[in-house]
């Protein structure tokens, strides 16, 4: 594989990242808050990017379709990016991590559903765990630590694919089906914006959707057993559901999500929960409520924090909206139409979309 390296020039406030790169920045205020947002983009031409790894405020990591993969170690004034193959096919990668040795897995999604892992900066891979079976589908990667770690794929046969490895992946072993609750008909979790399981100490929480129910499967013991609680989000159709997952803490988390088919329903699309996922509230819809693609938590925020994104889907306007108050109140602070976020600390945030990463600041 051949790197490409992107450089970018800085000049004033400007910042560019090839010929056809856009840097846009904005600046808004809340008249509650004060809130000053800067956004700063950058081109990743050919793929849409639904996987970040925020490592602090100058480095960030990607994955995205057409097998593209990168990252910048300078606020984006440089970027790495290669594309990846598995044989001769281009990896549809909807999940990346990136533990605290550099190690970094990639997973792509489905035919092949595969994880990749290098030890090097992505110049070189090796396959660590792989499924070819023709309804595989792998959704997410999370690790604890150094050497605990979770792989969430589809169900099958009733059981959700949940491998974990003890030793940093290098190995995978996939959860007796009797540990983990039984898939109801047509319920899956979402690859939207890598943000389908969340992780705090040795808990980890996924979402699902689909025809039947929404619901939070729970493990406390690093993904060994699992039990399943049902939400108030909708359901019912295949597009409906938990598209994003996040905890601020051991008690404190937020789903959401909505029906993708009809981005303007408004009800039962972001519920919270202050007992580690046991209950679930909706809340109140607000003026520019309906689907979400992804949500966090901003950090250091004792959870009063959160930015949801609103990719544009199915006719819907896109839109990035920032609530300092759990979610009781809302203000929309963008238009611009990204897929996914990911904060480096309570002051930055990578966020990503079609052919585009860009640096969010709020102050």
């Amino acid at each position: 594989m051949k790197a490409i390296f992107l450089s970018c020039i800085f000049l004033g406030l400007l910042f560019g990242c090839s010929d056809n790169s856009v840097v846009v920045s904005e600046t808004q205020s809340s008249a509650k808050d004060s809130l000053s947002i800067a956004l700063t983009e950058f081109s990743i031409p050919n793929t849409t990017i639904r996987a970040l790894e925020a490592l602090n405020d100058s480095t960030v990591w990607f994955g995205g379709s057409n097998g593209r993969f990168g990252y910048t170690l300078d606020n984006g004034k440089n970027w790495v990016i290669d594309s990846l193959y598995y044989n001769d096919t281009k990896l549809e990668i909807r999940s990346i991590s990136v533990l605290e040795n550099g190690d970094v897995f990639v997973v792509g999604v489905a035919n092949p559903a595969v994880v990749y892992k290098s030890e090097n900066e992505g110049r070189d891979w090796a396959v660590v765990y792989a499924d070819t079976s023709a309804d595989a589908f792998f959704d997410a990667i999370e690790f604890w630590d150094a050497q605990n770690g979770m792989l969430l794929g589809d169900a099958q046969y009733g059981c959700f694919h949940i491998a974990l490895t003890n030793d940093g992946g290098n190995t995978w072993n996939k959860v007796a089906c009797g540990n983990i609750p039984r898939a109801l008909d047509f319920e899956g979790p979402f690859a939207a914006s890598n943000t389908n399981i969340a992780i705090k100490g040795n808990n980890a929480w996924f979402g699902t959707g689909g025809k039947t129910l929404s619901r939070v499967f729970s493990t406390a013991n690093q993904g060994k057993s699992w039990r399943v609680t049902n939400t108030p989000i909708v359901s019912g159709k295949q597009m409906t559901g938990i598209f994003s997952i996040d905890f601020y803490d051991e008690n404190v988390g937020i789903i959401a999500g909505g029906n993708w088919e009809n981005v303007f329903e408004k009800d039962s699309a972001i519920a919270v929960t202050s007992d580690g996922g046991i209950n679930w509230n909706l809340i109140e819809p607000h003026a520019n409520a309906g689907f979400v693609s992804c949500v966090q938590f901003v950090p250091e925020s004792k959870g009063m924090g959160l930015v949801t994104l609103k990719g544009r889907a199915r006719g819907g306007e896109s839109s990035m909206s920032y609530s300092s108050d759990f979610g009781n109140t809302w203000q929309v602070f963008s238009n611009s139409n990204y897929l996914a976020i990911q904060f480096a600390n309570k002051n930055v945030a990578w966020i990503s979309g079609k052919n585009k990463i860009a640096k969010l600041v709020l102050e």
